[in-house]
């Protein structure tokens, strides 16, 4: 079992986490000078330390981005290949990023950069967007932890009183099996059964669930684009060897989008995905591609239009899943209904609307490396060409075609700015990110005012 939090052994873990970080992020930087000396089977294997030590802090999210840089560093060494100079200042830029989030001076735009791994190390996996998201929920969520203050102490003499010793000793140990189950690895309610669901949605009470428009576009992208066509695939192949890989891949996706719903918030909905993927793992007869079908087309409708008719329709469906019953149907109505697609209004009201002397500055942060400062400052021409190009095309054409590529760059040069602590830099290009999201969903939008509001950037 976990330690309580405050104890001496749950503060030693966080300490150890920053201290096997610092030493990595040491031996990066030796190496940018000396690249000889970036072994990946070497650089593997701490980071495989490091990501036991984030599981055991807990860091959520953290444990789920050093995995895919273990797994690659390992492919990496048993290829024979190494790590090029650039490759090693986007990893030291990226670990350093880490060590900020450890400890705790990384703004949730920071953390969102995190939770993605630099496009420009061709040997990462690309992560989907789904995974991503989910990621940087789960960073924002152990930042909020770490920033929750303690809860005061109060000294009672319970030595006095033999029913208070009875009832904080079942009540420490229920706390304690509740915290351990929530968050083990960043799990929340990965293999809860149908009385944990009711638990965790009575603490819940009737507050609304917020959930933003994209983040249903993620969900609803994943299902349209990914699970439902591998589905598909699935049913078209019968024979067990050759679908394999097909079925492989299904799973991998369900399990992202558990990930999605689990960190928005909905326990209910997240546990009968769970079920759908774990019934895919297992070959279980019950669940066939035209279930998994079904339930994701009904999970896809209940996010789209919540409310009680869209539980009864998951719940018509989820008879051929194991581990769903009437408790699950129960908590998975009263979770629909609280659900609201749009802005939290409280992140609204957190949001800067006027920029300080300190947003604007353009020289970068005093204890930045210097070969990460060149690294960036390399790039940085190449990059502003392109948004420069991207962002004209998009005002001389009017179609939203070029908004992808100006995105993508538009946030590189955002991630990089901050990285480097180039304040004016990285609240420019987070402005514009902004508004080419906007353009996105909205391309009617682009009138000549937004046009010359574009070029003038």
């Amino acid at each position: 079992m976990s330690p309580p939090p405050g104890s001496a052994e749950s503060t030693q873990a966080p300490e150890q986490y920053r201290s096997q970080l610092d030493i990595l992020v040491s031996l990066l930087q030796v190496a940018n000078a000396v690249p000889d000396m970036a072994d990946p089977i070497l650089l593997g294997q701490m980071v495989e330390t490091l990501q036991e030590g984030a599981t055991a802090a807990p860091l959520p999210g953290v444990p789920d981005l050093l995995r895919s840089w273990k797994a690659a560093l390992h492919d990496l060494g048993r290829s024979g290949d190494g790590l090029s100079r650039d490759d090693l200042v986007q990893m030291t830029l990226w670990f350093v990023g880490l060590q900020e989030h450890a400890g705790g001076r990384l703004d949730r735009e920071g953390r969102h950069m995190l939770a993605q791994l630099p496009e420009a190390i061709a040997w990462l996996p690309r992560l989907s967007p789904n995974f991503t998201h989910a990621v940087a929920r789960r960073l924002d969520a152990g930042a909020m932890i770490a920033a929750a203050p303690a809860p005061p102490v109060v000294e009672t003499n319970v030595s006095e009183n033999p029913a208070l010793i009875e009832i904080s000793n079942d009540t420490a140990h229920d706390v304690a099996d509740v915290a351990e189950g929530a968050f083990a690895d960043g799990a929340l309610m990965q293999d809860a059964d149908a009385s944990d669901i009711d638990l965790y949605c009575t603490d819940q009470n009737q507050a609304s669930i917020w959930i933003g428009q994209e983040e249903l576009d993620l969900t609803r992208q994943a299902i349209v684009e990914q699970v439902m066509p591998l589905a598909q695939a699935w049913a078209e192949t019968p024979d067990a060897d050759a679908n394999a890989p097909i079925v492989e891949e299904l799973a991998y996706q369900c399990q992202l989008i558990v990930n999605v719903l689990e960190l928005i918030g909905t326990p209910a909905l997240a546990h009968g995905m769970s079920a759908v993927h774990e019934g895919i793992e297992r070959r279980d007869p019950a669940v066939l591609p035209e279930h998994v079908a079904m339930w994701c087309g009904a999970l896809l409708g209940a996010i789209e239009q919540p409310g009680h008719e869209a539980a009864d329709l998951l719940g018509s469906v989820a008879p051929t899943l194991s581990g769903l019953d009437d408790a699950w149907t129960r908590a998975l109505s009263d979770e629909l209904a609280r659900i609201v697609i749009g802005m939290d209004p409280a992140l609204i009201a957190q949001r800067k609307t006027v920029a300080a002397f300190e947003d604007i500055g353009l020289s970068p942060a005093d204890d930045v490396l210097p070969n990460v400062l060149e690294g960036m400052l390399r790039e940085l021409p190449d990059n502003t060409a392109r948004l420069g190009a991207s962002v004209r095309a998009l005002a001389d054409t009017r179609s939203p075609e070029p908004i992808d590529e100006a995105r993508r760059v538009a946030h590189t040069l955002k991630g990089d700015a901050n990285t480097v602590g180039i304040r004016g830099l990285a609240s420019l290009t987070h402005a514009l990110e902004d508004i080419l999201i906007v353009l996105a969903k909205r391309p009617d939008l682009l009138n000549d005012d937004c046009a010359d509001l574009l070029t003038s950037v």
